[in-house]
């Protein structure tokens, strides 16, 4: 099957011009003379054969009536499948067979060569039309003396300006992914970008990351490598940051296996494979092309290599682990809480939180509560009990490798949470490290889930002492 092109409406009048070199001024005088050697407006160009030093390739042409009465035109280039091609610079291309006009004539002369219309230098493109007839136009060197290229028809050589697309590589009519992802908008009005699946891949990273975005809670979760709450700071810059998006420029078309292979998308460095506020896309990037971009292959498709700005794309490539989840072991917010536990140096404090709807404040999109709480069935003030809770929480995260836990715990906290919030028991366990004793392994639910300073504990340890002394003065 072709790579297929698609434009609506009508044709466009004016031509694409060339970028001459500096030599050349394309503003031609309205009044310079000019030599019509097509003029074939009557019909319309069916097929475009070009052969050039850099390419050689078809372009078929088709008219479609679409379900609306209107007219798209469709590009087929055989042998590019699954390629996007730019609409504009075929249709200007057909438009040079319609009506072309030199800006000068020479004549005939003995040696095509010399003006770049024979050999190596020449690019030779051939129209077909509707009714069967076919016109050939040569294109050569730049006119040295005037604006323009030397061009050759029915032997004939004239100079004038002519479609950069004849003589150029079909590379350069690849469209280049691109993307400007608009906002979603809360209730309030609020512009907000969030991630529905996050999925990061690649060498570059020991374990596979994912990050979900919860929208009755509005809070980004992590569920691998470990399961915890989101970094909402650094995911919220990312979300800004692959907003908008450019691919770069085209490095390959139709690469063969072994060039994907060298350009080390087989195995890439990283992979991103994301929605966003609705929009997916899939970002597979590779080995650097030099020290400012990378290869890239955009959405999946191997049939163009990109060359991509790695500063456009290294917020990710280059992060951690670490940057994806919560700065601290374990982030459980307290109005999700219906009990909490906290078990160390032989105390157990069981604070049960009790919440009332508070009608006067709860709207059609959020509830509002008045919360009290008792620990081990003593009243204690909301506002003690949210500051013991904090400190119970705030255990800093060290790294996410120190696994070798020894086995003991020192601290244990459990979570019982609300019924709506259909979450099952939670529990978190410190343990110390077998080869470091200023670490502490934190386990969720009997599972590793990242390493703190054994201080830090030693922290929460004694602030459940001086709590429980409090409790008990009551």
């Amino acid at each position: 099957m072709a790579a297929v092109v698609v434009v609506l409406g009508a044709v466009m009048a004016a031509l694409l011009l060339t970028a001459p070199e500096k030599q050349e001024n394309t503003n031609t005088p309205s009044t310079a003379e000019t030599y019509t050697i097509i003029n074939k407006s009557d019909l319309s160009v069916t097929s475009l054969s070009i052969d050039n030093p850099s390419s050689k390739y078809v372009i078929n042409i088709n008219e479609e009536e679409n379900d609306d009465g209107s007219i798209s035109t469709v590009y087929e280039v055989p042998g590019y499948e699954g390629i996007n091609f730019k609409t504009s610079g075929f249709e200007a291309a057909a438009n040079v067979f319609l009506k072309y006009s030199a800006t000068k004539e020479i004549g005939e002369v003995e040696n095509l060569e010399e003006f770049g219309l024979k050999g190596e230098n020449a690019s030779t493109v051939t129209a077909t039309y509707s009714d069967g007839s076919k016109e050939t136009l040569v294109i050569g060197l730049p006119a040295g003396e005037s604006s323009g290229k030397y061009i050759l028809h029915n032997g004939k050589v004239y100079i004038g300006l002519i479609n950069v697309l004849f003589a150029s590589d079909i590379s350069a009519q690849v469209s280049i992914p691109s993307w400007d992802i608009g906002p979603y908008y809360e209730y309030d009005g609020t512009e907000t970008y969030n991630f529905e699946k996050f999925n990061l891949t690649g060498t570059n990273f020991p374990r596979d990351i994912n990050i979900y975005y919860d929208t009755k809670k509005f809070e980004y979760y992590m569920t691998k490598p470990i399961a915890c709450y989101g970094g909402y700071s650094f995911i919220g810059e990312l979300s800004d940051y692959l907003i908008s998006f450019t691919a770069g420029t085209v490095v390959d078309v139709l690469p063969e296996e072994a060039e994907l292979e060298a350009y080390g998308l087989n195995e890439p460095y990283a992979e991103l494979d994301f929605s966003l506020n609705g929009v997916a896309h899939k970002i597979t990037v590779g080995n650097k092309i030099d020290n400012t971009k990378r290869y890239v292959l955009i959405d999946g498709n191997r049939n163009v290599v990109y060359g991509t700005y790695i500063d456009h794309i290294s917020k990710w490539t280059e992060s951690k682990e670490l940057d994806y989840r919560d700065t601290y072991a374990s982030i459980v917010f307290i109005y999700d809480v219906d009990k909490f536990t906290v078990e160390a140096n032989g105390i157990k404090l069981v604070c049960d939180m009790e919440r009332t709807l508070n009608s006067d404040r709860t709207t059609d999109t959020t509830k509002s509560y008045d919360y009290t709480c008792k620990v081990n069935g003593t009243a204690v003030d909301y506002k003690e009990i949210t500051e013991f809770y904090g400190t119970v929480i705030g255990v800093p995260l060290l790294n996410m490798t120190d696994s070798d836990n020894d086995g003991e715990t020192v601290l244990k906290i459990t979570y019982e949470f609300y019924e709506d919030e259909k979450r099952e028991d939670l529990v978190i366990e410190y343990q110390g490290c077998k080869s470091n004793s200023d670490r502490a392994a934190a386990l969720i639910d009997g599972q590793y889930n990242v390493s703190v300073r054994m201080n830090a504990v030693k922290d929460v340890i004694t602030a459940i002492e001086n709590f429980n002394e409090l409790v008990k003065g009551k």
